[in-house]
């Protein structure tokens, strides 16, 4: 590939007196479970047709740009398996995003500490995957989306504001618009943000709600995304991960209990300092209604799951 370049650049410059791109992007060799480079000649090869026909496109795509630029990388069936889970997410998290926004007036509504947590966080995603791409380091791209999806979207935000779309009377109307515009947001950028590695899936989900709301005929026509400066906050990411750590160490003790997620809280009790009682109050509420506590005290506990963090829940008979 090497001669094929520099015979390119020669016949270019000799025959137009110009180069023919400005860069040239080179990547490594495809691996067999031995570490081999796969060759038709050695008989290692695995025909793309068939990984395309059983997982798809965009599986293959996510697999391959998880090798950072310039490194071989070894061929995992598994590691395609793991492209098709995150397609088969994106979809269903998509449907549900969009089916709680068919209400949804285009108001931005009131927003709330959770919704700028999740916000601030899209901003450095945007940024730094941005940076990532124009350096051709696709790879930390792609990971920092799936990680901003599977973790931040879809295990903590859409849980944490369902309580809010479901039952808008607790916390009023604005609220649940603040909700469904952050949602709207969220989906709208993660699927820019993915499309040029999974650009079929990512296509299929605009089209079917996006489009109609008057954006372009397809997500590859879209503008690239914006880190916008006022998403950030560093106080609402503060107390957005204080939640996440409560509502992970919630989880954790229903999970050791043997008790159902969906068990109620009677009592959960949090112990901390000042500082961080003042974050966990901006979100108090997400949190009760995320964990179905009842109440919230303030007090001595027993379990700690952070550094001076410690929660006790008393479970509803």
């Amino acid at each position: 590939i090497t001669f094929w370049l520099f015979n390119t650049v020669v016949k270019s410059v000799i025959h137009n007196n110009t180069i023919p791109w400005n860069d040239v992007m080179i990547n490594g060799f495809v691996l067999d479970p031995k570490g081999k480079k796969m060759s038709k000649s050695k008989g290692n090869t695995i025909d793309p047709k068939d990984i395309l026909s059983k997982y798809g496109a965009d599986s293959l795509r996510f697999w391959a740009a998880a090798t950072k630029l310039g490194d071989d990388i070894p061929f995992k069936e598994k590691e395609v398996l793991s492209g098709k889970k995150t397609v088969i997410k994106l979809w269903n998290a998509s449907k549900f995003t969009i089916n709680n926004l068919k209400d949804w007036n285009g108001e931005e509504g009131q927003q709330e500490t959770i919704d700028k947590w999740i916000l601030s966080k899209l901003h450095d995603v945007i940024k730094t995957s941005t940076e990532n791409f124009e350096k051709y380091d696709y790879s930390k791209t792609k990971a920092e989306v799936e990680k901003f999806f599977w973790i931040t979207f879809c295990d903590n935000y859409l849980e944490l504001v369902k309580e809010r779309i479901y039952n808008p009377e607790t916390r009023g109307e604005k609220s649940k618009q603040a909700a469904q515009h952050t949602l709207f947001a969220c989906l709208l950028n993660i699927l820019k943000l993915a499309a040029p590695i999974m650009p079929h899936i990512t296509d299929e989900v605009y089209q079917n709600y996006f489009r109609e709301k008057g954006e372009e005929d397809s997500i590859h026509l879209t503008a690239w995304p914006t880190a916008v400066p006022h998403w950030k906050d560093e106080q609402a990411e503060q107390a957005g991960n204080t939640a996440i750590k409560i509502l992970s160490g919630v989880r954790k003790i229903k999970s050791e209990k043997q008790v159902s997620l969906k068990k109620e809280i009677t009592k959960l009790t949090i112990e901390c300092d000042q500082k961080t009682k003042k974050l966990i109050q901006l979100v108090e509420q997400d949190i009760k209604g995320t964990v179905l506590a009842q109440t919230i005290t303030y007090g001595s506990a027993s379990i700690e799951i952070d550094d001076n963090l410690k929660i006790d829940v008393e479970l509803a008979e």
